[in-house]
């Protein structure tokens, strides 16, 4: 049966990827992976890589999940602490004469 996609120039891999079904343990390994294979990219980026060879359903919001846990985006993504600052003294803002 010839498809949509048959005289295209994708990869064979592109044409009739492995669907990986998205609650195994398996599936979570290879989003990791490929994760850390693209230095810890995005969202986009890991899905991009992931989905040349698989195709996961809902994969988006797994990738989601493996990122929000991984330790190194979460260091680079904090926010740094707002340097808090206390009111001056009131006899160095009280006016006062010169000598």
């Amino acid at each position: 049966m010839v498809g949509r996609l048959e005289y295209s120039d994708f990869s064979n891999d592109e044409k009739h990827p492995i669907i990986l079904p998205r609650n195994s343990s398996l599936t979570g390994l290879i989003v990791q992976d490929e994760h850390i294979c693209m230095k810890h990219g995005g969202i986009t980026t890991t899905l991009e890589k992931i989905r040349s060879r698989f195709w996961v359903p809902k994969g988006r919001q797994i990738v989601q999940k493996i990122i929000r846990r991984c330790l190194i985006c979460k260091r680079y993504s904090a926010k740094s602490a707002d340097q808090l600052t206390s009111q001056l003294p009131e006899d160095i803002i009280a006016q006062t004469p010169p000598f």
